[in-house]
């Protein structure tokens, strides 16, 4: 018995890590494409109406969309929801911004998982499960999570796509 134990344990800090390596590899993937749109949008500026340029930039805002959702995805496994939730709206936002965009709507989809899960986190109560949360906690929780992102905001520390939707 105690090997099983242990080997459930392993695998345990192997998903854990797992996920951290992905998270620090989609972090970096986030501010690459954001340093990219920063020199593009630079571009853009200086040749107005470049419609090859232009459908460069909507390339790379769905790549940017799909980067932060993928790093929101992490964040979510490893239980860091309030930087899951900011994630997610980044990447919903963004791919809303890309008129056409399919991607929009499941990303909306997570946010609003990730939401109620969230409230189910930190209710940590016997009582309670996901899927008997009300709107209410959700929303309580949502609005707590906005309130620090806030208070984040007064920090210059944020990546680009963060400070696009603030």
């Amino acid at each position: 018995m105690p090997s099983t134990l242990n080997s459930r344990s392993n695998r345990s800090i192997n998903k854990s890590y797992s996920h951290s390596k992905g998270k620090e590899f989609a972090s970096k993937a986030v501010l690459k494409i954001e340093k990219e749109l920063e020199a593009l949008n630079s571009l853009s500026q200086k040749q107005p109406g470049d419609k090859k340029l232009g459908s460069i930039i909507t390339e790379k805002n769905s790549l940017l969309a799909i980067a932060n959702y993928n790093l929101g995805s992490q964040h979510e496994f490893l239980e860091e929801f309030p930087d899951a939730i900011g994630r997610y709206l980044i990447a919903t936002k963004l791919a809303q911004s890309n008129k056409g965009s399919a991607l929009a709507e499941e990303f909306a989809s997570s946010l609003k998982q990730a939401k109620a899960r969230y409230a189910g986190y930190k209710m940590r109560s016997t009582a309670r499960t996901f899927s008997n949360l009300d709107k209410e906690q959700v929303e309580e929780a949502w609005n707590e999570q906005l309130q620090i992102q806030k208070n984040r905001s007064a920090s210059n520390s944020r990546p680009f796509s963060a400070k696009v939707f603030h």
